[in-house]
């Protein structure tokens, strides 16, 4: 039978030495999302000013699959947490400067018209004669 299940995971965040709220939410939220997509479970965050953080877990779906998604959001979440070879840090470090930078280009965009940006970055390819023969396109 489906129905609505709650779990709660508590990390003692003082055992790291990194913000773990911020790493486990990511850049723009964009961990949590992962992590949602991954596991099929909602989650919620929650800090407190003690050494606990709250992971609330929400899903709806039948009891051995509910058990298997959470399970699935706390092996997540310990990924995130461990950080093995800097890969989840590295990579929440180059979405931030990709954000970044996007953010300057729109400011830019904003501030001096499109016009200045050339975003294909790529080089004009002329037509000519040898390109309309070889694809048997001919303009009239």
């Amino acid at each position: 039978m489906v129905s609505t299940s709650h779990f709660q995971v508590v990390i003692k965040k003082c055992k790291y030495r990194f913000n773990v709220f911020t790493r486990i939410i990511g850049p723009s939220g964009s961990t949590i999302q992962a992590i949602e997509r991954f596991s099929g479970c909602q989650l919620k965050v929650k800090s407190t000013e003690t050494c606990d953080l709250y992971v609330d877990m929400v899903t709806e779906a039948c009891e051995n699959v509910a058990k298997w998604r959470f399970e699935k959001a706390k092996e997540a979440i310990s990924y995130v947490l461990q950080n093995k070879n800097n890969e989840v840090s590295s990579n929440q470090r180059a979405e931030q400067m990709v954000r970044k930078r996007c953010r300057e280009i729109q400011r830019a965009k904003n501030a001096y018209g499109i016009g200045i940006f050339n975003f294909d970055d790529n080089a004009m390819i002329e037509e000519n004669e040898d390109f309309s023969n070889e694809t048997g396109h001919h303009d009239q």
